[in-house]
């Protein structure tokens, strides 16, 4: 993906005086696949005429075609700009775990709450949200 700006040092004027786009300034390369096999169990309970809880649980397993991911972004035209290269080594396998429930309520009022793992063989990584929402 390129990305262009406007600019001195990203437009130049060809020989009829158009503006043009010679020259990207910034540039960024990623090309990591993730493939991602998933399984959700759940059910609705009703509480009341009004409530309905829904329990929910997703797993799975995602895999990485490459365990290292690198992306390197410099500015083009720049004066003597180099590069900037970020890398991560990341596991090629990784577990996925989420558990939640969901709360509809009267009047389409929706609350959420869901915490999320994944599982890598050097890593953990958790979350926890809360949503409510308003369906109009």
């Amino acid at each position: 993906m390129s990305v262009g700006r406007g600019g001195p040092c990203g437009r130049k004027r060809d020989a009829k005086g158009d503006s043009a786009v010679q020259n990207p300034v910034t540039e960024f390369f990623a090309s990591p696949t993730i493939q991602t096999a998933t399984l959700q169990v759940g059910g609705r309970v009703k509480l009341s005429d009004r409530y309905v809880l829904r329990p929910y649980g997703p797993f799975g397993v995602s895999f990485f075609s490459n365990s290292d991911w690198t992306a390197s972004a410099r500015l083009r035209g720049g004066l003597g700009a180099g590069s900037l290269t970020t890398s991560l080594a990341t596991d090629p396998v990784v577990g996925r775990l989420s558990a939640g429930v969901q709360l509809f309520a009267p009047d389409g009022f929706d609350f959420r709450l869901t915490y999320d793992g994944a599982f890598f063989e050097h890593t953990v990584s958790n979350a926890l949200s809360l949503r409510a929402a308003l369906r109009f």
